[in-house]
């Protein structure tokens, strides 16, 4: 699995980056709260805590694949790589993009599925059906900095 921690100790130099470009807003507390109620809702059985645990570890290698874009255009920009680099890491990239933004989605939508098999809401799929891939990406990203953030209180309180 991609926790959390793993994240944030592959991306270190683009973490505090990442969350300063999401500043503290009402979405982002929406994310959170909408987040804490399907794991809420999830605790009563381990097949949804797992699947909970899948789409969570979906949302962070979503980030990661997008931080390497970004990283690829940055090195591109600066000169650090040839057209030639630029070119063939840029296809390498999209391609795995491509493919973890795919089952980001059906883990979502997965997830999604089975709660509502078990009864628990799920009115939280809506707008990302209803907003498409954009929505979909932008929600995994945002629940990557939602957690980036109460990994580092947690470090900063152990510390």
């Amino acid at each position: 699995m991609f926790s959390i921690d793993h994240f944030v100790e592959n991306n270190k130099n683009s973490v505090n980056d990442l969350v300063e470009k999401q500043q503290a807003t009402k979405e982002m507390e929406d994310i959170r709260n909408a987040f804490e109620r399907i794991e809420q809702d999830c605790a009563g059985s381990d097949q949804l805590k797992e699947y909970f645990e899948t789409v969570k570890n979906y949302c962070y290698q979503y980030t990661d694949v997008v931080l390497q874009f970004k990283q690829l255009f940055e090195d591109n920009a600066n000169g650090k790589i040839t057209a030639e680099e630029y070119k063939s890491n840029y296809k390498n990239i999209d391609e795995m993009r491509f493919r973890i933004h795919n089952s980001t989605i059906d883990s979502f939508n997965i997830l999604s599925r089975l709660m509502a098999k078990n009864g628990k809401n799920n009115d939280w799929i809506k707008p990302l059906a209803q907003g498409g891939r954009v929505a979909y990406g932008n929600f995994a990203i945002k629940k990557t900095v939602v957690d980036i953030i109460e990994f580092n209180k947690e470090n900063n309180k152990n510390n």
